[in-house]
């Protein structure tokens, strides 16, 4: 066990374990806080403004998801009907949007949530910042340019909460058995099984091109933003090829969707795990 594990180990419940068991974010969508945090919950919650600002972000983020939610549905990636009426580009577009406006629907859950636990007094770091229990930033996770950057700040509690819990803890196979452990935590879905573990794949291709160091080695800075550019375009594809795989949950929706883009994920994060570096 790593030191952080140790502080934040329980040896035993003391009188807020019912309260600690049984907190909204707890039962509803995080963030998730150690047992230990939890008991050393402050008297004093966030300024009144902070929360607000928060709810207010909650609001904004289901607003955007609730108008153009049905406009734009994640299923229809799946849909046999969509796929032969349109052209690949139009297909590759329509899964960029979609995606963005399906992760519009966490990004509300998180910043409700976030508020909550401020005003309970939450979420306050050494720093006196109201951010140690936060699970995104909106920017960070839109402009990342490659997958393990998103794949750390998303959900980011849960994260923290799974490398504990399994990554620090083996040696061999860290990454797969930590997005088995994800995936038996969120259902019993063939699509979750079949997302987390493209997602799994993926994280791990992206550690292997890493190592190619590219970026270094473009000659300018012209070509040195081009590949930050196509590295974000990829990035936001991947993310959102994932996400829709996650969101079908059936396998023939599945296939469909897959079929549509060519299996271009599985097949090229595999192909790139094959690189000899």
């Amino acid at each position: 066990m790593t030191k952080a594990t140790r502080r934040l180990g329980v040896l035993a419940l003391g009188k807020f374990k019912l309260g600690y068991i049984f907190s909204a974010p707890g039962l509803l969508a995080g963030p998730l806080y150690s047992y230990t945090e939890y008991g050393g919950l402050p008297q004093k919650s966030a300024p009144k403004t902070l929360v607000l600002y928060k709810i207010l972000t909650a609001a904004a983020f289901f607003s955007v998801h609730d108008v153009t939610g049905h406009v734009f549905p994640l299923h229809k990636n799946g849909d046999l009907g969509f796929v032969e009426s349109t052209l690949f580009l139009q297909r590759i577009v329509y899964l960029w949007i979609s995606s963005f406006v399906a992760r519009m629907n966490y990004y509300w859950l998180w910043s409700l949530s976030e508020g909550l636990c401020n005003a309970a007094g939450l979420g306050r770091d050494a720093r006196g910042h109201w951010d140690a229990i936060s699970d995104y930033s909106f920017l960070t996770l839109e402009l990342s340019t490659n997958m393990i950057h998103f794949t750390r700040n998303w959900n980011k509690t849960t994260s923290a909460w799974l490398k504990r819990l399994v990554y620090y803890r083996f040696s061999h196979m860290r990454t797969a058995l930590t997005f088995l452990v994800s995936a038996l935590w969120h259902g019993p879905h063939p699509g979750i099984f079949i997302g987390f573990s493209a997602w799994a794949v993926v994280v791990s291709a992206n550690r292997k091109v890493a190592k190619l160091d590219l970026h270094s080695r473009l000659p300018s800075a012209r070509w040195r933003f081009l590949h930050t550019f196509m590295s974000w375009l990829t990035t936001q594809l991947a993310v959102g090829f994932i996400l829709t795989t996650i969101h079908l949950q059936g396998v023939e929706r599945i296939l469909v969707f897959w079929s549509s883009m060519y299996y271009s994920l599985p097949l090229g994060a595999l192909l790139c795990l094959l690189l000899p570096v």
